[in-house]
Formats: structure tokens, C-alpha cells, sequence
């Protein structure tokens, strides 16, 4: 009962009472989950080095522990060590391949920091294997798939994504963006307007929306929505461009 609520608390953000049920759990009852708990609390205080002793300690005890190995990925991100997270995260999801979210700071590590944009898609695709309906997944996968070049993918992914959570901004944004570069343009402006909708300060799709209606030399719906993304962002050195172009 004790761990599950250290559970709960970290899932709230909540690390000192994490602290706290993990130590008094394990003063009950001592257990290697019990201390990947207490690491796991001292890693939502900032408190790295104690996390990374602990986890050392536990990974020597039972060194196929995925969860620890996945403790010790975070750790290693935080601290900067972009190889070591890479590597403690691949071993987390070898002894463990349903760990979605392993599976998505993978997919970010390996595009950030190796620019391996196929390796990210197919963390993303592994994530996906264990949460399907996962939205924010789903809108990156697309995104990723569009940038790799891969559109009928890319676009098929992303109206699921929007299917299943029609207030996904960031969903709608993508959508858009696949659909602009797809040339279907008027199913291109609705995604960027549901996107607006659900976000009315959004400069870069009010932008998106000004540059769309220039291009088909609708000035003063383009004009509109540049002065749009100025309130947001005035010294916007594009967007005042746009703007200058839809006015002369």
C-alpha cells in the first residue's frame, strides 16, 4: 500500500511525500522496489547524485531490473550524459520492450542528439506497440514521418491522431503542416484553424494561416492574421515581413 501511494505522489509531482512512503515502505517491508521509489523521488527533487548512488546500488543487486535501468537513463539525461541515458534506456527496453515511455525518450535522444530520424520513428513505432491510442505519440510519429519524407504515412497517423483527441493542438498542427505540404489546402487551413481555436495565440499558425491566405492573394484575411501573430510576437522578423508583403 505504502509503495503504491509513493506511486501515486510521484505521478502528482508531489516528491517529498514520494520520499517519504518509498523510506517508510521500506522500513516496513525492505525491497529493491521500494528503493528505485526513493531514487525516483530524489530525482523529481534534483537530488541526482543520491538517485544515481542508489540506483548503482540496486542495478548491482539485480542488474536486469528495467525499471532501474530506465531510473538510471533519466539520471543520465539530466546530468547531461547523453550516451550513458542513450545506453541505460536501449537496456531498459531490451529487458523490458513494453516500456512506452523508455520507448519516447529514446525517439527524442536519438533525433536531438544522433540526428537518426529513422532510429526515432521507430522508437516512437515500439512506444506504440504498448499504448496505441497515445495522442502525443501519435503527433510526433507523424511529424517525424513527415520530415523523413514518408507523407501517406505521416498523414494517416496524424488523422488518428486528431480522431481520437479532437483538442490535441499540437495534433492539429502537424496535421496541418502534413497536409499543407501535401497540397490539399483547404483541409490544410481547417486543421490550422482548429489548431488557432484551441490555441488563439499561436503566432506560428496564425502566421501559417496569414502565409496561406497571401499566397492566394486574399489580402486582407492575410493581413489579419499577421497582425494576429504580431500581438503575440511584434518583433517577429517574419511575420512582419508577411505582414509588409500583404500590405504593398
Amino acid at each position: 500500500v505504502l509503495r503504491n501511494r509513493a506511486r501515486l505522489a510521484l505521478k502528482r509531482n508531489a516528491a517529498q511525500e514520494a520520499l517519504a512512503l518509498a523510506e517508510a515502505a521500506h522500513a516496513r517491508e525492505p525491497s529493491l522496489e521500494s528503493r528505485l521509489l526513493r531514487a525516483a523521488a530524489w530525482v523529481a527533487m534534483q537530488r541526482g547524485e543520491d538517485a544515481a548512488r542508489e540506483i548503482d546500488a540496486i542495478l548491482t543487486a539485480k542488474p536486469d531490473y528495467a525499471e532501474a535501468w530506465a531510473n538510471r537513463a533519466l539520471i543520465a539525461l539530466r546530468g547531461q550524459q547523453i550516451e550513458a541515458a542513450i545506453a541505460a534506456a536501449e537496456r531498459a527496453v531490451e529487458l523490458k520492450p513494453h516500456l512506452a515511455q523508455v520507448w519516447r525518450m529514446l525517439a527524442g535522444l536519438r533525433l536531438q542528439h544522433r540526428h537518426d530520424l529513422s532510429g526515432a520513428i521507430a522508437a516512437l513505432k515500439q512506444a506504440l506497440a504498448s499504448e496505441p491510442d497515445d495522442v502525443a505519440t501519435l503527433s510526433d510519429l507523424g511529424e517525424f514521418l513527415r520530415r523523413a519524407k514518408r507523407l501517406d504515412e505521416a498523414l494517416q497517423v496524424l488523422a488518428r491522431a486528431v480522431a481520437l483527441d479532437a483538442g490535441s493542438y499540437g495534433a492539429w498542427v502537424n496535421y496541418g503542416t502534413a497536409l499543407q505540404e501535401a497540397q490539399r489546402l483547404d483541409e490544410a487551413q481547417a486543421a490550422y484553424e482548429k489548431a488557432l481555436a484551441i490555441n488563439p495565440r499561436s503566432a506560428e499558425v496564425a502566421n501559417n494561416l496569414g502565409a496561406m491566405a497571401k499566397d492566394r492573394e486574399d489580402w486582407q484575411e492575410a493581413l489579419r492574421y499577421f497582425e494576429q501573430a504580431l500581438t503575440e510576437k511584434p518583433d517577429h522578423a517574419e511575420i512582419m515581413s508577411n505582414k509588409a508583403v500583404a500590405l504593398y
